[in-house]
């Protein structure tokens, strides 16, 4: 996902405020990916789930709700959102509240 693109026509969206995982983080459970305080009024949220830890990142969905895998445990999950509309795209910044840590 871009951090930031600008096109000529207009504001892209924006936001100050991570995304945040709400769920139970254990294995076979539904995790969510919530947004809030975008300016510049978004028309298109795409949401992207990654599975974190050694030397790779793994892409697990592009839906908003995530049911988390055997193979996710041990290792955090976290949920990047990219908000976009016609003058541009911008993708919510990453946080500690974005991260599911799922046990073994």
């Amino acid at each position: 996902m871009t951090t930031r693109r600008r096109l000529a026509c207009g504001g892209y969206p924006a936001s100050r405020i991570p995304a945040k995982v709400t769920g139970s983080h254990k294995v076979g459970a539904k995790l969510t990916c919530r947004t809030s305080g975008f300016t510049g009024r978004p028309t298109k949220l795409a949401y992207q789930w990654q599975r974190q830890g050694g030397r790779k990142v793994v892409v697990v969905s592009h839906a908003r709700t995530y049911r988390v895998r055997k193979a996710d445990a041990g290792h955090p999950l976290v949920c990047a959102v990219e908000a976009s509309n016609d003058g541009g795209i911008a993708t919510v910044p990453f946080a500690t509240s974005s991260i599911a840590h799922i046990p073994r």
